[in-house]
């Protein structure tokens, strides 16, 4: 049996120097992997809630969900994490 490659979402806080390297070292062909990053620790805890960081807990190793299923294991209202996610 084929074992399922783990994917990682990197969320960091980084200047744009840090960002304008880890860019061009992508354009070279260097793989960076899946990454988030923020201009600043405030700005990343206003954008992750305790709401969405739910909802990133509730993904984590389930593959692919609609945002009806993750409403359905959160038992939120649909709208409203349609509203986290789309604010993410």
């Amino acid at each position: 049996m084929a074992r399922k490659e783990r994917k990682v979402l990197t969320v960091s806080v980084s200047t744009i120097e840090e960002i304008r390297k880890r860019t061009a070292a992508a354009f070279s062909g260097i793989p960076q992997g899946s990454r988030h990053s923020f201009a600043s620790l405030e700005l990343l805890w206003k954008t992750l809630s305790p709401k969405r960081l739910e909802i990133l807990q509730a993904m984590c190793g389930r593959g692919p969900m609609s945002v009806r299923g993750v409403a359905r294991v959160l038992n939120r209202d649909v709208k409203a994490v349609h509203g986290d996610v789309q604010a993410c």
